[in-house]
C-alpha cells in the first residue's frame, strides 16, 4: 500500500488523524486510541489495557513500519501537501525522541531521578520486554515465548527450587506426566497457581487450559492469595503434579505481572504419545 493510501486508510478508520487530513502527535491521543494504533500495526502487547499511555507511545514509536512510513513520507517530493504536514508532525516526534536519547549521554541532573524510576519499571516489566522483542522477531511460536519467559524470569532472580514451593505461588515449570495414558493430553510447561501440597505431589490451577483472552483476568484474581475458588467452567485447570516429575528450574511469577504473563502462549500440550495437540481444542474443551 502506498504512503498516500496508507495514511488515508488510517484517517478513515479513525486510527490516526482527526478526519480532516491532520495526523496528531501520539501524545494527543487517548489510551483507547493508542491501543487502536497498536492493533493497526499488528503490535502485540499481551493485555494492552494494563499499559500506560507512555508505554503505548514508546512501543508505537519503536515499531519499524511506523518509522518507515514516516521517513518515506519525509523524502517523498510528490506527496500531497496536507499529508506532508501530517508526516512532519510525526517526524518532529521522532526527532524529539532522538534528542532525549542523546541527553542520556550527558543527562540533566534534574532528570536522573525520573530516569532511575523509569529504568526500574522497565526492568520489572518482563511481559512488556518479551512483547517488544516479539515485535522484532519473525518466528514467535510457543517454544520461543517459553524460552524468552524463562530467560527473563531468570535474569529477574525468580528461580526457585521444588523444596521452596508453597501454596499461593504462581509458577512456571517443565513437567513430564507420570501416567500420560490417563489423559487425552497434558501440558509440558504448566503455568500454575499452587492450591495445595500433600505427600509427593501438589495441586495446581494451570491457566494454560484457558484461552488467553480470559486467563489474564482469572490470573489477576490470584494476587495476594494463598487459596482461590475455582469456578465450575475453570475446573479443567485443576491438575496434580508430582514433584519428582518436575524438570529443570521452577520460576515464580511477579504478582504485578500475573495477568500479562498468563496471556503469553508458552504452553506445550501433547498427547500420550508425546505428539503436539491442537491448542484451540484444549482451550475450547469443557473438561
Amino acid at each position: 500500500m502506498s504512503i498516500y493510501n496508507q495514511l488515508g486508510a488510517m484517517r478513515n478508520d479513525g486510527v490516526i488523524g482527526d478526519g480532516e487530513g491532520n495526523v496528531l502527535p501520539l501524545t494527543r491521543y487517548s489510551k483507547d486510541e493508542l491501543i487502536g494504533i497498536t492493533f493497526y500495526y499488528g503490535i502485540r502487547l499481551g493485555n494492552p489495557n494494563t499499559k500506560s499511555k507512555k508505554q503505548l507511545i514508546k512501543t508505537i514509536q519503536a515499531n519499524r513500519e511506523y518509522q518507515k512510513r514516516v521517513r518515506k513520507e519525509e523524502n517523498n517530493p510528490r506527496v500531497n501537501p496536507v499529508l506532508r504536514r501530517a508526516a512532519n508532525k510525526i517526524i518532529k516526534e521522532l526527532r524529539k525522541e532522538a534528542e532525549e536519547e542523546r541527553r542520556l549521554v550527558d543527562p540533566d541532573p534534574r532528570d536522573l531521578e525520573l530516569l532511575d524510576i523509569e529504568e526500574q519499571e522497565r526492568e520489572t516489566d518482563i511481559s512488556y520486554t518479551i512483547m517488544e522483542r516479539a515485535n522484532q522477531t519473525s518466528n514467535t511460536d510457543a517454544d520461543w515465548y517459553a524460552k524468552e519467559l524463562s530467560s527473563e524470569l531468570s535474569l529477574a532472580g525468580r528461580e526457585m527450587g521444588v523444596n521452596e514451593l508453597r501454596p499461593g505461588d504462581f509458577v512456571f515449570f517443565g513437567y513430564t506426566a507420570r501416567y500420560p495414558e490417563r489423559y487425552p493430553y497434558y501440558d509440558r510447561r504448566p503455568l500454575a497457581f499452587i492450591l495445595d501440597m500433600k505427600g509427593d505431589k501438589m495441586l495446581g490451577c494451570n491457566v494454560h487450559y484457558l484461552n488467553p483472552d480470559i486467563r489474564d483476568s482469572f490470573a489477576q484474581t490470584m494476587i495476594n492469595k494463598t487459596a482461590i475458588q475455582v469456578p465450575g467452567p475453570f475446573k479443567k485447570t485443576l491438575h496434580s503434579y508430582f514433584y519428582s516429575n518436575i524438570s529443570g528450574i521452577v520460576y515464580s511469577i511477579p504478582e504485578n505481572e500475573y495477568g500479562d504473563i498468563a496471556r503469553l502462549v508458552t504452553e506445550n500440550f501433547v498427547d500420550p504419545d508425546g505428539m503436539s495437540v491442537d491448542i484451540n481444542a484444549v482451550w475450547d474443551s469443557v473438561n
